[in-house]
């Protein structure tokens, strides 16, 4: 065996770095860690020294488990885990109604929103009617200011005319006048 690595199976390695097998497998996996097949049939991965957690003095091994037993536990540990809980729970319930208040404020900003999108399709239509109207307003103009010109030279042709007839008229006067 290498100094540096340790032939281990993806259980070991999982019960090693505190994981799931699965998440151990996977773990060799993706470092390309070398592995080779054991004696009882399971892959070995060999594991760098570096990565495994230092190994626990022989003394330790029948150390107790913590919280196998209800008086495993400090009744200060629960009076500080309960005011933990607590303080916790009353942060996430302010941290809940500020969501309320913020879902709140966001509808209202989106019905606003909302309204000024209409407010702009309306302004944006009435753009397009004033624009019309001013291009019409421009046209009566120019058709005014012709029918204007057509009433002048109407007028003058009118004038000429009755200059004509009252010419002719005094022509026929004058020859009626000496006849009779």
């Amino acid at each position: 065996m290498d100094d540096q690595t340790r032939w281990l199976s993806s259980e070991e390695l999982g019960a090693a770095l505190g994981i799931a097998a699965a998440s151990a497998k996977r773990l060799a996996f993706r470092r390309n860690w070398g592995r080779k097949a054991g004696n009882d049939g399971r892959t070995r991965v060999a594991v760098p020294l570096d990565r495994l957690p230092p190994e626990r003095p022989a003394s330790d091994s029948h150390r107790d488990v913590p919280g196998d037993v209800a008086s495993d536990v400090a009744p200060s540990v629960i009076e500080d885990t309960t005011a933990a809980v607590t303080v916790l729970t009353r942060h996430i319930e302010r941290l809940e109604r500020e969501h309320d208040e913020v879902t709140t404020k966001l509808a209202a900003i989106e019905a606003e929103r909302d309204v000024e999108r209409r407010r702009v399709i309306d302004l944006t239509a009435e753009t397009a009617i004033a624009s019309a109207l001013r291009i019409t307003v421009e046209v009566l103009k120019e058709t005014v200011a012709t029918d204007k010109q057509r009433i002048v030279e109407l007028r003058a042709e009118r004038d000429r005319w009755q200059e004509e007839a009252s010419r002719r008229l005094s022509v026929w006067e004058k020859l009626f006048r000496r006849r009779g």
